[in-house]
């Protein structure tokens, strides 16, 4: 038998759980692949639609699914079958093993020419995309050692405790799938994962079939998942000992993951002192420059530089410091150099340019470079004016109010202009201003303008004078005491 005529004994049921075509003819398969192990365990009976459907919690209206495997199914792998898959996996952690991930449905997932991986991994799936800073075929390196320094850091810190782990943006779970199989093997019990991500909204699907999957894999572990940080924020404040008192939280390559979503989901999940760990799908801008800004930030907040295999991408670790979600804190934690990409350290990044910052990442910097602007301008004696006209001003690619627009400024924020026309238009700079030099420095080197103001609707923008030191001459914080 080929190694085709093997994959095709496994098929999809239904429910989404895998099944032998030919149960008779499963220890066939067992033993005639050329690439199996001597002694790889026979294949046990597979679920069905009925035994691994998922079920609502008592609480409902939370929007929270357990997804739920009988006590003692048959289909649940032992602990031979887990280590062989193990083996199989992760093997060398910078040296992936060759042909075990493929481009499958639009996703990356692990090969089914081998029928362990076929028969419990094949729901497991991850982004494919050509532009994705974290793509395991077009850049090897980087999951896995997000996964190794993942699974490390918290099998030592966890100090043979269960792990509680919570991830966000998690979709088809390869990854987390992966760093769970790495703690295993290290001696962790998996005791619940809750997953969220907005496509567990839908009943069914393949980001259900890898839920169902996962639980099948670590049961008795328990697997939850919501729709979105905030219902599982609300279940967690209601049923934390269900939900919450996590001690490790994953936040793997979720780009459309607001900052605040993860500050509060990992607020809410994590208990004192415990880690978060952050991978991010990053891109440098269109000259494969660094953003101009960047030379501004403090250490820990700046990007990096390429890794060694060229792959751009951003990791850090965070330990919540603070009890209660509401006055908790997120502390840096020092990377391993050997963690990731070139320039990867004390500050926990790495990768590339603008886009060589996490999106949670990158929220920091820019909050930190718009309250330092004035201390840019000062220092090079640049014109800043203060947005007035709310509630936002559009940002143009001509100084012309027909000229196409390409971005927008809300009230409050400060524009430091390089150039200021006789009719009014501020040329925002490439170099100090915080949206043209920094957020939105990629729109391929070309010139951004905003109005001051107007005949029809009036003051737009208002200049705020400075001294050298960056102080407004219109504050009063430069007189001195008078007893």
């Amino acid at each position: 038998m080929d190694v085709l005529s093997s994959v095709q004994l496994v098929s999809m049921d239904p429910g989404g759980c895998a099944n032998v075509a030919d149960p008779s003819r499963a220890s066939a398969v067992a033993s005639c692949h050329p690439c199996d192990p001597p002694m790889t365990p026979a294949i046990p009976p597979l679920a069905t639609a009925s035994t691994t459907a998922f079920r609502l919690q008592p609480h409902a209206e939370y929007h929270v699914k357990e997804h739920t495997v009988d006590e003692g199914a048959p289909y649940v792998p032992d602990d031979r079958i887990r280590r062989t898959i193990a083996e199989r996996i992760l093997t060398g952690a910078n040296a992936p093993v060759a042909n075990t991930y493929v481009n499958r449905d639009g996703s990356v997932r692990l090969s089914l020419v081998e029928k362990l991986l076929a028969t419990y991994c094949h729901a497991f799936g991850e982004c494919g995309g050509d532009g994705c800073g974290c793509n395991r075929l077009k850049r090897p390196h980087c999951r896995q050692r997000f996964r190794e320094l993942v699974a490390t850091r918290t099998a030592s810190a966890l100090l043979q405790r269960p792990v509680r782990a919570v991830t966000l943006g998690s979709g088809e779970l390869l990854t987390d799938f992966e760093i769970l199989l790495g703690l295993w093997s290290r001696g962790v019990a998996i005791e619940s994962v809750v997953a969220i991500d907005t496509s567990y909204k839908a009943d069914k699907g393949s980001h259900l079939r890898a839920l169902d999957a996962l639980a099948v894999f670590f049961a008795p572990c328990r697997v939850f998942s919501c729709a979105s940080a905030e219902d599982y924020s609300t279940a967690v404040a209601m049923q934390p000992e269900l939900y919450g008192r996590a001690n490790l939280f994953i936040y793997c390559d979720a780009a459309a993951v607001p900052y605040e979503s993860f500050r509060q989901a990992a607020s809410a999940a994590l208990l004192d002192g415990s880690l978060a760990f952050e991978l991010a799908n990053v891109n440098r801008g269109h000259d494969g420059q660094m953003a101009p800004l960047e030379k501004w930030l403090p250490s820990h907040l700046k990007s990096g530089e390429a890794g060694r295999d060229g792959s751009y991408f951003s990791m850090r670790i965070l330990r919540k410091a603070g009890a209660s979600p509401s006055a908790s804190r997120f502390e840096h934690e020092p990377l391993p150099h050997d963690a990731g990409g070139g320039g990867m350290g004390a500050g926990g990044t790495g990768g590339g340019g603008m886009g060589g910052a996490s999106r949670c990442l990158r929220d920091e910097a820019e909050y930190w470079l718009a309250t330092h602007s004035r201390e840019r301008a000062a220092q090079h004696g640049a014109r800043l004016f203060k947005v007035v006209y709310a509630p936002r001003m559009p940002v143009r690619a001509e100084p012309s109010r027909t000229a196409a627009i390409v971005g927008v400024r809300a009230v409050g924020d400060e524009v430091i202009a390089e150039e200021v026309s006789i009719d009014g238009w501020a040329r925002l700079s490439r170099e100090l201003d915080t949206y043209a030099g920094y957020r939105h420095f990629d729109n391929c080197g070309k010139p951004m303008y905003m109005l001051i103001r107007a005949d029809d609707v009036g003051e737009l923008m208002r200049e705020v004078v400075l001294d050298e030191k960056g102080i407004s001459i219109d504050d009063d914080g430069w007189l001195p005491d008078i007893c």
